[in-house]
């Protein structure tokens, strides 16, 4: 499957790094959906929950999905509270804009949207 992958795409890519973007890609989406935590407590509290979301999905224990499978860069941004606000509805309450549940079900690009910054996926 990897020797494919590395043939089609002329890059070292592996299906661990599928499986990193679709780990990363769902503790993005429950995070999302949590929208900005009001405190520090709160922020790691949505953390686990986001990396259980993952854990469940993946079948794997939350140690090795935060650790291997949901990029650090994510949990970095969250928990320091650089989320955009905008992907939420105007009020703030709700949820997220149809415009924008379309961007995120394009993928990899949400991340670095829910970020706040370009070139962090």
């Amino acid at each position: 499957m990897n020797a494919y992958l590395r043939e089609i795409t002329g890059r070292d890519i592996t299906a661990k790094d599928f499986r990193t973007w679709a780990g990363t890609m769902l503790a993005a989406r429950e995070l999302f959906l949590l929208g900005p935590a009001k405190s520090q407590r709160e922020a790691e509290r949505n953390m686990i929950r986001a990396i259980d979301a993952v854990a469940k999905r993946l079948g794997n224990t939350r140690t090795v999905c935060r650790k291997y499978y949901v990029h650090p860069g994510l949990v970095r941004a969250y928990l320091q509270g650089l989320t955009r606000r905008s992907l939420r509805s105007a009020d703030g309450e709700g949820a997220p804009r149809a415009s924008h549940r379309r961007a995120q079900a394009r993928g990899g690009r949400g991340i670095a949207v829910f970020a706040g910054r370009r070139g962090e996926a």
